[in-house]
């Protein structure tokens, strides 16, 4: 039988269009008589059409035949693409009654209908000439049972020849006869054949997007139909994020490639068993219901499940198509108890595979959420992500009834990851609420959470809201590996990029003497954590890698091979944030800034800061660091975060030059350090003034910095608040320095050689203070040169370096190599000899 560029679905489809078309046009006010006669003349080309589907290919006229229907296909298509440009008049509903109905049908002009009319009678006149020559040729050769139907086509044809005189109700009876006799000569080719085609229980698509690249996937992998080999596809991905609406696109699209296609909620196994009932009466099987089946027991499935899979199993049934629609709770182990036990809302766990039908035929489209399941059934997996921006933008305009061509719609596509489920909610808020794209952005931040909680209609999304579809991985994720679950919770305060596991590398490797450590992370809606969960995963990359593997099965993060790292879903990391504080802890923002903190500390005090390793680290930080600190402006106020982690934070900006955020950390942090841990204090402000000099950091910051720490110091009584730096003298050498070469820096070399002078006077009167003697003197002469006292420079310089060499002969052996600098004259040694090689320097050049 000739195809002519059709399938059989193809013609069946184009009746039941414009028998639709008809009548909306016939309802609609405002319809012009030359409009409907119009109509009249597409149910005739129709039906010539459908005619003309019987032919054979090898008839003498073929070649003329496909020609004139090809024609036929260009002068419908013409014709409904001027319909199209009308549905964007019409975003929000589906009745093709109600798209019509706002159609301004006198848009078309005399001349537009006069020669579409013209078209239709040239087509029309041309296949019923062929139809009746190829008819008559036909049946002299055809079999009795095809006689008998082309006798039948014969009596439509007279009727076709009295088109203007057919009432509405005769074409209507034609139109029906037509799709019958279509409809038994394609069951006469195979007695598994099951029409009409029917999705049961599939979720609408009433504004599906085109994802073109997704679907040619899926179709290099199931097409054409192999019959000699079982086939079986897992779409995985998150919930909302388009598996089911992919997979009943292409069953839709290729339902005239398979003999039969059903369509199995498998998100339970009642529910499965359900489908499976449902199947059995659409094949003609006999229905037992078991009411007494226990659930999850394997072996006691029912009858009619067990009669469904035994039909598919027969033999010469090879074309069919099942599609198993949220296989969410497929079990690991059969014995997993504690894991059936801590599902809730009327989830069940079971394993689904002794419902896959174990034979060598038939195609299993499965989708999941689970990124394993492909594996574990023997499938071909494809991960279903995130749209394009344009496709996104096609479906917010879809929805929203709104033109996408402002910056701002794809500002909003972009922030909601082209996450088909949260565009689709955005999209129906904006459309039922008239609110424009760019206010809905305004709003984005007091609105996610509502938009988080709302609900789209369940006959297109059966998994309910955003968060309802998120949860419902969390509470099977969390029993399987708690550890994963709390990682998820806590990766809600950093970047949703680039999460690398040196980030939580250097949990033990803090001066706990004077950082103090915060309190394990708990959730007290997360069972069996491990205390030292963190840890565990910072010391040993296994437990971090395990975790990672279980919150891609569950396709909550992605993976970036070429980085090594993770990154989360924008409108996840969004629920994460959200659902973290309703888990009931208090904590994630204070261990994640721990985290930070402990991470920057391990670098700069591990001397890893001019090393690759180190920078890259650091580098890799910063958006993670940004997050924390957007978050504590956004008013995220998760329990107490420790003060050393924000100086420590403050003091990672000092790095980055970033010093306003710097300072205002520091401050915070130093301000909330108790009175009664003064020598914390005290540690923390010296550490400060080391990133101060160690990143490099001049100018007025720095000055002011080291300023204000002498006046802190200075103001601190207690001998004991020094202990932990080593004592006051050590501080007050350190800020000396600081200062000196923070006015060097600036070349403000007369404030250098003043300070020099002080610094000396106060030393000079001091017992033991030779070390601070020398240094002085030193630094004293480094400010003569720049001023071009280079002389005088050089005769100091000289000087120091004999009472230097006197000083060291009074030393006692065993302080060579002292960690105590006081007592290493070695180390204003090596200060001297460049200070005074500088001096010659610039004498042999005044010289020259």
């Amino acid at each position: 039988m000739a195809a002519f560029g059709f399938s059989v679905g193809d013609f069946l489809a184009a009746i039941d269009l414009v028998k639709d078309l008809a009548q909306a046009l016939s309802e609609s006010n405002g319809a012009k008589t030359k409009y409907q006669e119009h109509i009249s003349q597409l149910y005739t080309l129709e039906r010539a059409l459908i005619a003309l589907k019987s032919l054979d290919p090898s008839q003498a006229d073929y070649d003329a035949v496909q020609h004139a229907v090809a024609e036929c296909q260009l002068c419908i298509a013409k014709f409904l693409k001027r319909v199209e440009k009308f549905q964007s008049l019409t975003a929000g509903t589906t009745s093709l009654k109600d798209q019509i109905r706002k159609v301004k049908w006198g848009l078309y002009h005399e001349k537009d209908m006069k020669d579409f009319k013209k078209s239709l009678d040239l087509q029309i006149e041309s296949l019923m000439l062929l139809f009746l020559k190829s008819h008559h040729a036909h049946s002299v050769v055809s079999s009795r049972r095809t006689e008998q139907l082309l006798t039948e086509q014969a009596k439509v044809l007279d009727l076709l020849q009295a088109q203007n005189a057919g009432t509405r109700d005769v074409q209507d009876q034609i139109l029906a006869d037509m799709k019958r006799l279509l409809l038994v000569e394609q069951k006469d080719k195979n007695p598994f054949e099951i029409r009409p085609f029917k999705l049961v229980g599939a979720p609408l698509t009433p504004a599906f997007v085109e994802r073109q690249g997704l679907m040619s996937q899926i179709e290099t992998v199931l097409l054409p139909v192999n019959h000699d080999q079982q086939t079986i596809l897992v779409l995985h991905g998150l919930g909302g994020i388009g598996k089911s609406q992919l997979a009943r696109e292409y069953a839709t699209r290729h339902q005239y490639d398979y003999s039969a296609i059903f369509w199995i909620n498998a998100q339970t196994e009642s529910s499965l068993n359900a489908s499976m009932v449902d199947i059995a009466r659409r094949v003609g099987l006999t229905v037992e219901l078991d009411e007494s089946q226990p659930a999850g027991q394997i072996r006691g499935m029912p009858k009619s499940t067990t009669a469904v899979l035994d039909w598919l199993q027969k033999d010469g049934n090879s074309g069919w198509l099942l599609v198993f629609d949220n296989v969410d709770s497929q079990m690991n182990d059969l014995n997993d108890d504690m894991l059936q036990e801590s599902l809730g809302y009327g989830y069940e766990s079971f394993d689904a595979s002794p419902y896959l039908p174990s034979t060598s035929q038939g195609t299993l489209l499965i989708t999941s959420r689970l990124s394993y399941l492909a594996r574990q059934f023997g499938g071909i997996p494809i991960n279903i992500d995130r749209m394009s921006i344009e496709e996104g933008l096609e479906l917010l305009s879809k929805l929203s009834g709104q033109s996408t061509k402002a910056k701002c719609a794809q500002d909003l596509v972009e922030k909601l990851g082209a996450y088909p489920l949260a565009l689709s909610q955005a999209g129906r808020f904006m459309y039922e609420t008239s609110t424009s794209c760019e206010n809905f952005l305004r709003l984005y931040d007091s609105r996610i959470k509502a938009l988080m909680k709302q609900k789209p209609s369940r006959r297109e999304y059966q998994n309910g809201s955003i968060k309802a579809a998120l949860e419902m991985s969390f509470d099977v994720l969390k029993t399987r590996d708690p550890r994963a679950a709390a990682l998820l919770m806590l990766l809600g305060q950093f970047d949703s990029t680039d999460i690398f596991h040196d980030l939580f590398r250097f949990q033990k490797q803090s001066p706990e003497e004077c950082y103090p450590q915060p309190p394990p992370l708990f959730f007290p809606g997360i069972d069996h954590l491990p205390p030292n969960w963190i840890e565990d995963m910072g010391i040993d990359n296994e437990h971090y890698e395990e975790a990672v593997r279980s919150l891609l099965a569950f396709s909550f993060v992605s993976r970036n091979v070429a980085l090594e790292s993770i990154s989360i879903h924008p409108v996840v990391h969004e629920w994460i944030l959200l659902f973290s504080a309703d888990l009931g802890s208090l904590q994630c923002l204070p261990t994640a800034a721990n985290v930070l903190a402990l991470t920057h500390c391990a670098i700069w005090r591990g001397n890893l800061l001019d090393t690759e390793y180190g920078r890259s680290v650091l580098s890799r930080m910063r958006p993670h660091v940004d997050r924390f600190t957007s978050l504590m402006t956004r008013g995220c106020r998760q329990g107490d975060i420790a003060p050393s982690d924000l100086v420590i934070i403050g003091t990672y900006y000092l790095y980055q030059y970033n010093t306003s955020t710097a300072q205002a950390l520091i401050d915070l942090g130093l301000s909330r350090i108790s009175e009664n841990m003064m020598e914390v204090k005290v540690w923390f402000y010296v550490e400060v003034l080391r990133m101060h000099v160690v990143s490099g950091q001049t100018g007025e910051d720095r000055i002011n910095f080291t300023r204000r720490l002498q006046q802190f110091a200075d103001s601190i009584q207690d001998p004991a608040a020094f202990t932990l730096v080593g004592g006051r003298d050590v501080v007050n050498e350190q800020l000396f320095g600081c200062l000196f070469m923070s006015y060097i820096d600036e070349k403000l070399y007369p404030e250098a050689l003043e300070l020099s002078h002080l610094r000396l006077k106060q030393v000079e009167i001091q017992l033991g203070a030779q070390y601070s003697i020398h240094n002085a003197k030193v630094c004293q002469a480094c400010a003569l040169i720049e001023i071009g006292e280079v002389e005088e420079a050089i005769e100091l310089g000289e000087s120091c370096r004999l009472s230097l060499d006197e000083w060291a002969s009074t030393l006692p052996a065993d302080t060579q190599g002292s960690e105590r600098m006081f007592d290493r004259p070695d180390f204003i040694s090596k200060d001297l000899s460049w200070v005074l090689g500088k001096a010659y320097t610039r004498i042999g050049q005044q010289e020259r």
